[in-house]
């Protein structure tokens, strides 16, 4: 069931956002839940672990409409950059501190920064590359979205 205020055809225009394993896969269920276009590495491949990223390329950039990869792992960029860009896919870069960061405070991040990056990024209907990231003690984090290149 929708919400007030937002149309099917409002959500066939958002980009499919798909969360990798990189990241704890049950944050794209909740998201889901609130109406974002989100989906896991883990729906998509039928519940295989350790998909690689090829093959997560290859996929979005398939796709029908666009598809913005999640991720928290910094090769990505660097190893994959060539494809990323011929596939015309969008990156969202999940920085956690230390290498580590709980399921909650990734739901926290992403339900912030996934609004900001459609209001910033998708109106203008090409490829961006971001780094999501708080900052600050736990208890009160400040949670940012900045462009980067890849």
């Amino acid at each position: 069931m929708l919400s007030i205020g937002r149309r099917v055809s409002e959500l066939a225009l958002e980009p499919l956002f798909l969360i990798d394993d990189s990241l704890v896969y049950q944050v794209a269920n909740a998201l889901a839940l609130f109406e974002y276009n989100v989906t896991s590495v883990r729906v998509v491949f039928g519940g295989r672990d350790r998909v690689k990223d090829p093959e997560i390329i290859s996929w979005l950039a398939a796709l029908d409409g666009p598809g913005v990869w999640i991720h928290a792992d910094d090769r990505a960029k660097k190893q994959h950059r060539a494809e990323i860009i011929a596939g015309g896919i969008s990156t969202v870069w999940v920085i956690r501190p230390g290498g580590s960061m709980s399921g909650k405070h990734q739901l926290r991040l992403l339900s912030w920064a996934i609004p900001n990056i459609l209001d910033q990024y998708t109106p203008f209907h090409r490829p961006f590359h971001v780094r999501a990231r708080e900052r600050g003690e736990s208890a009160r984090p400040r949670p940012s979205v900045k462009p980067f290149s890849i």
